[in-house]
């Protein structure tokens, strides 16, 4: 800029000098043809030296005015010129800085708010993972204690298992095939059947067979039962590898090799209502199992057939090789006893 400027002032300044030049040149012819039309009416008898002394004069005048012109007011004049010329040029240069300021200072306001806009992002994100910890936490809390009361549950059916092995409680087969009452183990076991079986029934679970066949069908309903207690275990492991994969999946979408947020608001809002959800649904399973759980143990605690029940249910199903020989046993002395009386 400065050197444009400079080059327009040596511009300017050359071209009033050509033009003063000019017109001192032209002055002068003027001034030279008056002269000579002025000196045809002199006397034709003036001597040469004298005209030349005269023109010498003329010229030397000339000049010195011509030297006035360029030392006078011509620079004064060129100085006004670069002044009245130089303003405008560092005005605009000034409008121009402060528009590059102002454009400048309003992308660093952008870049503000983008930045608070991310931090903002960040801390929802944060705030999310710690709820989705904490449930995880509460949902661990209630793992461990259904595993405590299990453990419990365990130690206490290996304490009525020891107990039912009592020699007090083996069996002793009649060669009668009815049950009756001097059978201890399966007159407990009658009353307990016909207790939980329906009441019109007029003789239910007399006979051995009848009893072995009670006793397969309640084996049955006890390996459902493991089977659907152990399908809800693999669904629940299942739900957990799931949530933790979404988690995963949610935490690579999130952040990038250069730690910048990807997603935004509606879609990490949506990520994480399909994440609560699925938290809601496996504490609402939970809980359903929970229920049935203390349903069950509130049962056994009021009825205590009930629990006689479970504990020869639980006696037999450990060992169904013994349950089927004393069928086979009392079967055959009953064949025997027919066979004798025959």
């Amino acid at each position: 800029m400065a050197r444009l400027q400079w080059a327009h002032i040596v511009a300017q300044h050359q071209l009033m000098q050509a033009a003063a030049e000019e017109k001192s040149l032209q002055v002068a012819v003027d001034w030279l043809a008056e002269k000579g039309s002025h000196t045809k009416n002199i006397s034709m008898s003036s001597s040469l030296h004298v005209r030349e002394v005269v023109s010498k004069k003329e010229l030397q005048m000339m000049e010195a005015e011509l030297e006035a012109l360029l030392h006078g007011p011509v620079p004064v004049a060129l100085k006004e010129s670069a002044r009245l010329l130089n303003v405008p040029v560092v005005r605009g240069d000034l409008d121009l800085q402060v528009a590059r300021q102002d454009y400048y200072t309003n992308r660093q306001d952008q870049v503000r708010d983008y930045l608070l806009r991310q931090k903002a992002c960040f801390d929802f994100v944060h705030l999310a993972q710690e709820m989705e910890m904490r449930r995880w936490k509460t949902c661990l809390q209630h793992l461990e204690e259904v595993k405590a009361r299990l453990d419990k549950e365990s130690e206490a059916a290996t304490l009525r298992i020891d107990s039912l092995g009592h020699p007090d409680l083996v069996v002793n087969p009649r060669h009668n095939p009815i049950i009756s009452c001097k059978d201890v183990a399966f007159s407990r076991l009658l009353q307990i059947l016909e207790h939980v079986t329906d009441k019109s029934r007029s003789e239910p679970f007399r006979t051995y067979e009848s009893l072995g066949q009670t006793a397969c069908k309640l084996a049955g309903d006890l390996q459902a039962t493991r089977d659907a207690l152990a399908g809800a275990a693999q669904e629940q492991r299942y739900t957990a590898a799931r949530l933790n994969t979404d988690c995963e999946a949610l935490h690579r979408a999130i952040y990038t090799e250069l730690q910048q947020l990807n997603l935004g608001p509606q879609e990490l809002t949506s990520k994480l209502v399909e994440v609560d959800s699925r938290l809601q649904s496996l504490q609402h399973i939970m809980q359903e199992i929970m229920g049935e759980v203390k349903g069950k143990r509130a049962q056994l605690e009021r009825n205590a057939l009930l629990r006689q029940e479970r504990e020869l249910y639980v006696y037999f199903h450990l060992d169904p090789r013994l349950l089927q020989k004393v069928v086979e046993d009392l079967e055959g002395r009953k064949g025997r006893e027919h066979t004798s009386l025959a």
